[in-house]
């Protein structure tokens, strides 16, 4: 019985797509009225796993590791990424060769990123040498993921149904019905938020006797909205397009429809704010600071100037005013707050650590790193202290100290923190997030500024591997990373390799701009 049920095998240029693939079929629930009919038994029932995929490039070596070897006899069919890249990758090739000498070719399922399978011109050949026509004698069936074709989910679910042996039309049809039931999920979003309203409209008419009785009911309507809301939001990962996203979040924040809530400053007050984070999603800045200000307009004059709810909204602001380009607004705001957080024994200590962090955000990207670094020094202990064990802020904080210590040139006292925010992410389960990832990140600047440079590519190349798959190439993060793998790898002698990930992110000749963007530790996404 086969170990693993799919060995992927990939170039390092390839890692996102190598990834969203083993994403795809370990997260592939077998259908109950198919599982009798795939080729094997799903261990466990109605589960593809497991997937292997090497986490790690190999390149530089010539032979397969034992590990490798141990996984490809074990490993009842192969998925292969096939691009350009991987046409030119010999770690590819032999890997492969191998499998076909084990297991013959049949259970090779090939995956088309992007170049074109038995090209007439070898510059746009995606398929590895033995999957050629050419030197296989064979004609090679692929899923074609480039959006001009079958697109990434048709062809991971054909991938999915050739190594489980799943009948791919009635996987395809199943895929359709469940698209279908999240359009009308969508759609009966806008009813159910309009009826919220409604609801609470009805309760405004009621009787003062009847409006007391009834205010829990109207705040229980308020946490329904919210939560209807906040599954529709793009960070909860519910594939809807921004074009859909946007008239539904426009429909529900107009004053009319808020209306109803006048006589509940508070309620009125979490569902602006959900709303307006819907809109930094969908990156409509102005619209988010427009009502995260009228949030502070009104928590300031119900609740008091310094209360919870307007230091909350005052913060809400400060962020949207950066994001929306007045930083300058922003810092002062976030000034006024520390005064208010940072005064001995205040109520609001929990709240040090984020206006530290904004504040580091923005002096930071200033240029103003030791007032930055001054700033998080100074209420280090206090900040931390006020949060509860492992709280994220307390990682971001640390995270944060460690790359002014390193933009000062007091890289030594980085890598500790560093290493204490990965172990406690890892820890946790989210060695594989972005958090995570920037933290990998700036470990990798420290190990190079050491000339450590094999952990230093290591760290890079996982923090690469994650901010493609999750910001796609074009982002900072990811531009960022690729120019600092590059720069370890030429370092370390590797010409070629570093001239690979120059080309592959930069272009050749390198664009300007996007050499520009590299310069500097990459930033967290705003």
């Amino acid at each position: 019985m086969s170990r693993y049920l799919v060995f992927i095998s990939y170039s390092h240029a390839d890692a996102r797509h190598a990834a969203a693939l083993q994403r795809a079929v370990e997260g592939f629930r077998v259908p109950k009225d198919l599982r009798n009919t795939s080729a094997g038994s799903p261990e466990p029932p109605g589960r593809l796993a497991p997937v292997f995929r090497d986490r790690d490039v190999l390149g530089s070596s010539h032979d397969l590791t034992g590990e490798i070897k141990n996984a490809l006899a074990s490993s009842g069919s192969m998925a292969v990424v096939c691009s350009r890249a991987a046409a030119a990758s010999s770690w590819v090739s032999r890997e492969i060769s191998a499998f076909i000498e084990l297991h013959g070719g049949e259970r090779i399922f090939c995956l088309v990123v992007d170049g074109e399978p038995n090209a007439a011109d070898p510059a746009l050949e995606c398929l590895p040498g033995p999957l050629r026509r050419a030197e296989s004698g064979r004609e090679v069936l692929a899923a074609d993921a480039r959006p001009d074709a079958d697109g990434p989910k048709q062809a991971f679910l054909k991938i999915i149904a050739g190594i489980s042996g799943l009948p791919y039309e009635r996987l395809a049809q199943r895929e359709r019905r469940r698209f279908a039931r999240r359009a009308l999920a969508w759609a009966a979003a806008s009813t159910v938020v309009a009826a919220g309203f409604a609801f609470l409209a009805q309760q405004a008419n009621e009787s003062r006797v009847v409006a007391e009785r009834e205010a829990k009911r109207a705040n229980l309507t308020v946490d329904y909205l919210t939560s209807v809301l906040g599954q529709f939001l793009p960070r909860a990962g519910n594939d809807i397009p921004t074009g859909a996203l946007l008239p539904l979040i426009d429909s529900s924040a107009e004053p009319g429809r808020l209306a109803p809530l006048a006589g509940e400053p508070a309620a009125l007050i979490r569902v602006r704010n959900i709303l307006a984070t819907a809109y930094l999603d969908l990156g409509s800045q102005d619209k988010a600071l427009d009502l995260y200000t009228e949030n502070l307009r009104l928590a300031e004059s119900t609740f008091g100037a310094n209360s919870d709810a307007a230091l909350e909204c005052r913060f809400n602001v400060a962020r949207a005013c950066h994001l929306s380009g007045d930083p300058g607004r922003a810092l002062e705001l976030l000034e006024g707050l520390l005064e208010v957080v940072e005064e001995p024994g205040s109520r609001h200590g929990a709240r040090l650590a984020a206006v530290c962090i904004e504040m580091n955000w923005l002096l930071s990207n200033q240029r103003r790193h030791a007032e930055a670094l001054e700033l998080l020094e100074k209420n280090r202990v206090r900040a931390l202290s006020a949060l509860p064990a492992g709280h994220p802020d307390a990682l971001i904080y640390n995270s944060n100290l460690a790359l002014q210590l390193i933009q000062v040139g007091r890289a030594g006292e980085a890598g500790p923190l560093l290493d204490e925010a990965i172990a406690a992410k890892t820890a946790k389960g989210e060695g594989g997030d972005a958090d995570t990832a920037l933290f990998r990140c700036y470990r990798g600047i420290v190990f190079s500024l050491n000339d450590e440079l094999v952990p230093a590519e290591g760290c890079f190349r996982s923090a690469l591997a994650v901010f493609e798959l999750k910001f796609g190439k074009e982002n900072i993060r990811t531009i960022s990373t690729a120019h600092k793998l590059a720069l370890v790898l030429g370092a370390a002698g590797k010409t070629a390799e570093s001239g690979e990930v120059m080309d592959l992110y930069f272009g050749n000749p390198p664009d300007p701009k996007k050499l520009k963007m590299a310069m500097g530790p990459p930033k967290p996404e705003a």
